[in-house]
Formats: structure tokens, C-alpha cells, sequence
């Protein structure tokens, strides 16, 4: 029980620590920050993150951990998975957070993706949370915000078959695809693994597979996540280089004219970078988390997830760098994670 209540206690904690250590660098090729940063092993300012313009301080977080605070406040408050909760929480979220127009005339929250935008602007306007999801959404901001969720199943000891039926209802609120849903299936599965067995990683590398594998024919989706994960193989400890080469062309310089170096951003993608990053690292919470970091692309997501899973192997004792006091309005998310802890615990199923 004590391993459960740190885990929960240092969980948004650790997930901001990876967004904000991403942050600087969302949207840059890790060949760009070789080039203009060296190697990031610190928590450093967001001068050039192109959604937090002038926004410089470091230990600024992104949506990520806002999303995060939004499950756990539902979970505490609803003491459990309510959707029309998570829904209000979410829209207590958007509105406030700053609001920028784009040229296309689109009013979009700072740093928000755009499934998420839309379908929480869908349920402002009066639809169901049931139905808001973006059709044929498959970005990553389901995974950036599930392991809260992850971890009170976790504790509670819920069944599979009742974790798949919320990671699903939790995924088309805003992301309505299979593939979305296989990944947020995939991705509980792994927090599940963590938190509840003890870490190999020969056997974290099978169950993230074998769980692909399963859900992607399952739910009829397509089979990118299991494409995805095919690199790491026999490969337990894989390098940045090796865990580029499947985005060798965006991760060395074809750029989009929006959001620069894309990798990252497909929920599929997200999945084996971060997995990736966390076998680099070897589960531990520095060298994981600025694994991730250093590979840029959608560095602040594939941080902050990576940074929860070894919140996740660790059970809330994984040692916190020095500059983690930093990270913005920590009293708060400490605040938030307790709660989330306590109100897990208060039932637990033994």
C-alpha cells in the first residue's frame, strides 16, 4: 500500500518534470538540438517552443500536465470514471488556458492539439462527451493524460475488460478512431505492467508487443502500432539513432510549415518513442526522460509520458533531479497528486 500511495503521490509531479523538460524543444529534430543545444540534461527556458512565445521561465508545463491534473481532479472528485466529469474538467481546462487565432481563422488553446480543441469546443457547444470525439482523430493527446487513470485501475483492481470499455469511452471523447483506442489500450496495459510487476525489460518489450499486437486486431485497427514497436526486437537498450531511423527523413530535416519536425505527434508513433526512450534509459527517471527529450519532435509528450512510466517502475521512490523544484505551481500539483492518492487508497481492493 505504501508503494502505491508514493506512486500516486509523485505522479503529476513527474509528469510535469518530462513536459517541461520538453517544452523548449516541441516541434525540433534531435539532429537541430545536437547542433544548438549539445545534449539536454537539465531543465532549461522555452525560448523557442513556438506556442509559448515570450513564455520563457523554465519549469513551464504544457498541456500535457494541465490534461493530466483534469483526470485526477475528475477521478478525485467523482471518486472514479465518470465521463460528464472528465468532460467539465476539460472544459474548465480550455477555458483557461489563452486562446490564439490561426490563419485559417481557427481559435485554438495554447499548445492544444487539434482533436482535442475541437471536441471540447463541441461539448461547450452542448454535445454529449460520448459523441464530441474528432472522426478519425489519431494524435497523442489521449496518451499524455491516461496514466492518472492508469494508475487508479491499478489500485482498485479493475478487471480488463472494464479498463478497456473506459480507455475507449476516455479516447472517442476526444479521438475517434480505432487506432486511438488500440493505442490507449496498449499504452494501460504497459502502465498496468509497471505498476503491479516487477520491471524486466525483455518482458516490458513483449507485453507493450503482445498487447499491440491483440488490440490492433481486436478493434480492427490498422497494425501501426505493432509496426512501430518492430525495432526494438532483441534490441533492450536501443540508441537515439536507432530509435530515429523508422522517421529517418523528419527527424533530419523535412519540416511542415505549421508544426516543424511532426515525429511524435501519431498516438502510434508516440508509443515507441517514449517506450523507446524508457528502455534507453533503463527505467530510471534522468536518463529516460532526457532520452526522450534529446530526440525531439513532440519532445514535452513523449517526455511527460516517459516520466510517468518510471513513476510507474520506481512506485514514487525514483530520485527527482535537483532542478525539479523548479517546475511551475509544484505546491498545487503536489496537492492534486495526493488527493488523487488518497482517493484511490480510500477503497482499495486488497
Amino acid at each position: 500500500m505504501e508503494a502505491l500511495q508514493k506512486t500516486g503521490e509523485h505522479l503529476i509531479e513527474a509528469i510535469a518534470y518530462g513536459d517541461a523538460a520538453g517544452v523548449p524543444v516541441e516541434t525540433k529534430s534531435a539532429a537541430y538540438i545536437a547542433s544548438n543545444y549539445g545534449t539536454i540534461d537539465h531543465l532549461i527556458a522555452a525560448k523557442e517552443n513556438p506556442f509559448y512565445v515570450g513564455e520563457w521561465s523554465v519549469g513551464t508545463w504544457s498541456d500535457d500536465t494541465q490534461l493530466s491534473i483534469a483526470m485526477a481532479k475528475s477521478l478525485t472528485f467523482a471518486n472514479g470514471f465518470d465521463l460528464d466529469v472528465i468532460a467539465r474538467e476539460h472544459i474548465d481546462a480550455y477555458n483557461e488556458t489563452p486562446k490564439h487565432t490561426k490563419s485559417n481563422g481557427q481559435i485554438t488553446a495554447r499548445g492544444w492539439g487539434g482533436s482535442t480543441t475541437r471536441s471540447v469546443q463541441r461539448m461547450i457547444d452542448g454535445v454529449s462527451p460520448e459523441i464530441a470525439g474528432e472522426k478519425d482523430g489519431s494524435g497523442n493527446g489521449i496518451l499524455m493524460k491516461m496514466a492518472p487513470l492508469a494508475y487508479w485501475h491499478a489500485v482498485r483492481g479493475t478487471s480488463d475488460e472494464e479498463r478497456y470499455e473506459q480507455y475507449d469511452q476516455l479516447t472517442t471523447m476526444t479521438h475517434d478512431s480505432d487506432i486511438a483506442r488500440a493505442c490507449t489500450r496498449v499504452h494501460g496495459d504497459v502502465l498496468q505492467y509497471l505498476l503491479t510487476q516487477d520491471f524486466d525489460a525483455a518482458e516490458f518489450r513483449d507485453v507493450a508487443y503482445s498487447s499491440a499486437y491483440y488490440h490492433e486486431r481486436a478493434l480492427g485497427a490498422p497494425t501501426d502500432i505493432t509496426g512501430n514497436l518492430a525495432y526494438l526486437g532483441d534490441n533492450l537498450r536501443p540508441t537515439q539513432s536507432e530509435i530515429l531511423a523508422q522517421y529517418a527523413d523528419r527527424a533530419q530535416g523535412i519540416t511542415d510549415r505549421q508544426f516543424g519536425f511532426k515525429y511524435g505527434f501519431y498516438a502510434p508513433e508516440t508509443l515507441a518513442i517514449a517506450y523507446g526512450a524508457f528502455l534507453q534509459g533503463n527505467g530510471e527517471f534522468h536518463a529516460s526522460v532526457y532520452a526522450a527529450v534529446n530526440l525531439g519532435g513532440d519532445a514535452d509528450s513523449t517526455a511527460s509520458i516517459t516520466a510517468a512510466m518510471v513513476n510507474f517502475k520506481e512506485r514514487g521512490n525514483q530520485a527527482f533531479p535537483r532542478d525539479g523544484v523548479l517546475i511551475h505551481d509544484v505546491l498545487r500539483l503536489h496537492e492534486v497528486s495526493r488527493n488523487l492518492a488518497r482517493a484511490a487508497l480510500s477503497t482499495e481492493i486488497n
